[in-house]
This record gives structure tokens, sequence and C-alpha cells, in this order.
């Protein structure tokens, strides 16, 4: 049956009841499952061999509890096990952390961009990734900027793409340099941790951004239709 955790109303009652209800090994697995989600924020089964991590999101009873732990600080659980991904996502109670640079959040409205481009053209692989290339997204995003009269630097994008790889959306070689253009995954929890309407919200982040409302009309490239 599913645990209950209640707030406790001390540290010693939340320990005894952990251990009375798992074992020695599987609350080491949750302290490094919690530590792990707390730096990482998600945990996909395609990008890291964490074992500890996987049983104990695996295993019913124990991803119970994390959850339920998590959901008391304020998170939302995420639980994708047809794709193979496990995550958590402040909620507005508690959100509050560190605000993104106009760049990342550029960046992060991109890689949603391009993940729903790429998804709804079934163009994801068995774990429902999008691939691409680093300067491919580049272009993309700076295809934007131009319209709304931007001029972004592509090195810019490259430097928020490894800050937000921390969070997992985004994976790449670990070599990454400002000239090598390599393959890159959007993973799929881009659409837990952005919702809306990446298009629309791109054009409200230019138009705050410019200040050129009259000049920043964005349109997507998959909808213009060549003349004849």
């Amino acid at each position: 049956h599913a645990l209950r955790l209640r707030r406790l109303g001390s540290t010693t009652m939340l320990v005894d009841f952990v251990e009375k209800h798992f074992e020695a090994d599987q609350i080491a697995n949750i302290k490094k499952t919690i530590t792990y989600l707390n730096r990482f924020q998600f945990f996909h089964f395609d990008s890291h061999v964490n074992h500890a991590v996987q049983r104990t999101l695996t295993n019913p009873k124990t991803r119970t509890f994390v959850a339920q732990a998590f959901s008391l600080m304020g998170y939302r659980f995420i639980v994708q096990e047809s794709l193979g991904y496990y995550g958590i996502v402040p909620t507005d109670e508690i959100n509050d952390g560190r605000l993104l640079t106009d760049m990342e959040t550029f960046v992060v409205l991109g890689l949603k961009l391009v993940y729903d481009k790429c998804f709804d053209r079934g163009d994801i692989d068995e774990k429902a990734n999008v691939e691409t290339t680093i300067n491919d997204f580049c272009d993309e995003l700076s295809s934007f900027a131009r319209e709304a009269d931007w001029e972004i630097d592509n090195v810019k994008i490259r430097d928020a793409l490894r800050r937000l790889r921390g969070n997992q959306i985004v994976s790449f070689d670990d070599k990454l340099n400002n000239e090598d253009d390599i393959p890159i995954k959007i993973r799929p929890f881009i659409r837990d941790v952005v919702s809306v309407d990446a298009l629309n919200r791109i054009e409200l982040f230019l138009l705050k951004k410019t200040g050129k409302p009259d000049e920043a009309e964005i349109v997507d490239t998959d909808d213009v239709v060549e003349p004849e």
C-alpha cells in the first residue's frame, strides 16, 4: 500500500519512520536519490548510470516516499515510466530560486519550441528525445532574434546551454567548445519545465527585450508558404 508521509514534528520522528519502514540499503539509496534530484532535477535512464537512484525510483515503495518528501518541500514529482524518466518541478509555493538570465530564458524557450516541432513531426527516438545539432539550434534561435532586430552571439547561446545542462533538459558532449558542431539531445522533460506555447512566449519575450512591438512579429518558418 502507498505510504502516507505526514508532516513530522522533528528530525527524530522522520528518522524513526524511515528506519521502521525501510531496509538499510533502501535508506541509503533514498538519501542518494533525494540528493541527486535536488542537484540535477531529472533522472533519465538514457543519460546516467546511477544504480542507487534507479533502484529507488523503480521501486513503488521507495519512489512513493521520495515523491511525498518532495511534495512536502513544495515540488511536483514527475513520473514517466514509459519514457524512462523521473523528476521534480518547483511549484509556485517555492519557485523563488535563481532567476534565469535573458539568454537562458530565450534558450529554454527555444529548446521547448524545437522539441515541440520535432515531436509533432514524429522526429524523436524511442525515449522521446529530440536530436539536433548545436549549429542548427543556434541558427533557429538567431533567426527569431533577427526578426526582432536583436543580434545575439552564438557563443552566448552555447554558454547558456552549458549552464542549463545541469538540469538535464539538454544533453551533449562534455567537451563542447565555441566552434564544434556536435549533436545535442533535448530531453522530453522540457515539456514539464515549460508548459506554455513556446512560440507565443518567444514573441512576448522579444517584444519585451527589444521594446519594438511594431517590428517584432515572429513568423514560424514551418508555416510559411513559398509563392509559386
